[in-house]
């Protein structure tokens, strides 16, 4: 289950948790003995600015990855999954989101934000595997922390050197905890409902 040399790139718009994600993956690798170093935030971490994050397992002590360097890349958001596919390598994985969050400038220009085809077309011309959650599938009414879904598809495919159980325990202690059961099931909703495209 232990991979070493792990390099993800995680990437997404900001307030949908972008860094929390990064967090959650090296707190849970430093807890089952793998080595783990992370990013800081490159990009405008506001509301709506563009986030990268990085984490790195197993191997360097350097945080950043390189463009082509990433095995994984998970994005909260599929647009920012399509910017960001220039660090992965040529069999990287993909693991994504479905749900967009239109930025300001695709809102002035509508065509200018490609369909949900076109950016699956393109990410699976360029990688190994593209893995998808969609958040429209969640039960109604209740909060979905898509970075911790991904987290969770990611998981089901062993994309990652650790179990599920390893991330409850590690969300346990990051999350207060009347937070705790919603980022549960938001873990438990990705491992269920990732797809492959």
């Amino acid at each position: 289950m232990r991979r070493e040399g792990l390099s993800i790139v995680v990437v997404g718009v900001g307030g949908q948790g972008v860094v929390f994600c990064s967090r959650l993956i090296a707190e849970t690798a430093v807890r089952k003995g793998v080595h783990a170093v992370m990013s800081e935030v490159h990009g405008m971490s506001q509301r709506g600015g563009i986030v990268e994050s990085s984490v790195v397992l197993g191997k360097d002590n350097c945080p950043m990855v390189s463009k082509g360097g990433a095995d994984l890349l998970l994005a909260t958001e599929p647009l920012e999954a399509l910017r960001a596919l220039s660090y992965l390598s040529q069999d990287g994985v993909v693991v994504t989101s479905l749900s967009p969050l239109v930025p300001y400038s695709c809102v002035t220009k509508p065509s200018s934000y490609p369909s949900r085809e076109e950016m699956i077309r393109v990410m699976k011309s360029h990688v190994g595997k593209v893995f998808a959650i969609d958040p429209g599938l969640g039960a109604p009414g209740k909060r979905l922390f898509i970075n911790v879904a991904l987290v969770g598809g990611a998981l089901r495919h062993n994309l990652l050197p650790f179990l599920k159980e390893d991330v409850e325990q590690a969300l346990r202690n990051l999350v207060e905890p009347k937070q705790f059961q919603p980022n549960l099931a938001s873990l438990g909703f990705g491992y269920e409902s990732v797809m492959e495209l």
